[in-house]
């Protein structure tokens, strides 16, 4: 419990305790967030740099499946050839202050857990495309194609339109990749996006702190 009191005053969250010190001991992460909870050692959750800002949880939600329809679910997804899941792209959407119109999409590339942020005017479906083709553009279609010709993303209203996202903004092309879309309220199916968002968090705190509409494209960081 020293260790543990140590590692979490140097900032550390459970999971990476628990990956840094496996070798000492084996306890798994939801263990020690459940002692940190119940106040053993003097620990608290107010310790937990993150979770004093979350809202207490509802309770489970039951998932739900995607409402675009079976060729396009997290299941769908899985049965690509075997190695394109791995070689997709994750993508979600991050943003600032209730009132702000800018946010960042964020897409995330698998292999080299690289992840961009995209500064757009406002969190709509034509903004997203646009930011795609912006990439495509940028890269030229071969390339975009092999970093982004997969897609895995979230439910939410401005990935929605696949067709704008998978058209392609260069005139010899017809479609620069396939999306797929994550089972509802299922974040943890692109674990890789969310962990990166952890970092970018520290930076832009979600709901207080630097609003988005604040933010010029110097300011959009990547990780």
């Amino acid at each position: 419990m020293a260790a543990v009191r140590s590692d979490m005053a140097r900032g550390l969250s459970p999971a990476q305790i628990v990956e840094a010190r496996k070798c000492q001991f084996e306890v798994p992460a939801s263990t020690l967030y459940r002692w940190i909870g119940r106040g053993h050692a003097g620990m608290s959750n107010m310790d937990l740099r993150r979770k004093v800002g979350y809202k207490p949880r509802r309770g489970r939600a039951e998932p739900r499946p995607t409402p675009h329809g079976p060729g396009r679910s997290y299941a769908a997804f899985l049965s690509l050839l075997d190695d394109e899941p791995a070689a997709a792209c994750e993508m979600d959407c991050v943003i600032g202050l209730a009132r702000d119109s800018q946010c960042l999409p964020a897409p995330c590339h698998r292999p080299s857990k690289a992840q961009l942020a995209l500064l757009l005017s406002e969190k709509t479906q034509a903004a997203v495309a646009g930011a795609l083709g912006m990439l495509e553009h940028a890269l030229g279609g071969g390339a975009f194609g092999r970093l982004f010709g997969t897609v895995l993303t979230d439910n939410g209203a401005e990935f929605s339109d696949f067709g704008a996202l998978e058209k392609s903004a260069l005139p010899s092309r017809g479609r620069r990749c396939r999306v797929y879309y994550c089972d509802v309220r299922q974040s943890q199916q692109k674990a890789g996006c969310e962990r990166n968002h952890v970092e970018l968090r520290k930076l832009l705190p979600k709901g207080r702190g630097i609003g988005f509409d604040a933010l010029d494209g110097r300011d959009a960081p990547s990780s």
